[in-house]
């Protein structure tokens, strides 16, 4: 029983890094790039791809060492 609760929220844990540490960073701050460098916000948000693998897999590790 209290493995069941332990991995549920491990789970909750890595969706909220998921959504509030990566993709709600990235989503402001390509916009915000774009306006400081000039250029369009789509060219900042495709850019801003490349890093995701990365990000997505520190927020799993974060979310698993805070528990």
């Amino acid at each position: 029983m209290l493995h069941d609760s332990l991995e549920v929220r491990t789970w909750k844990l890595i969706v909220v890094n998921l959504i509030f540490g990566v993709m709600l960073i990235n989503l402001i701050g390509a916009p915000i790039m774009a306006l400081i460098t000039n250029t369009s916000i789509w060219a900042r948000l495709t850019s801003v791809v490349i890093f995701l693998p990365g990000d997505i897999i520190k927020a799993v590790i974060a979310a698993i060492i805070a528990i």
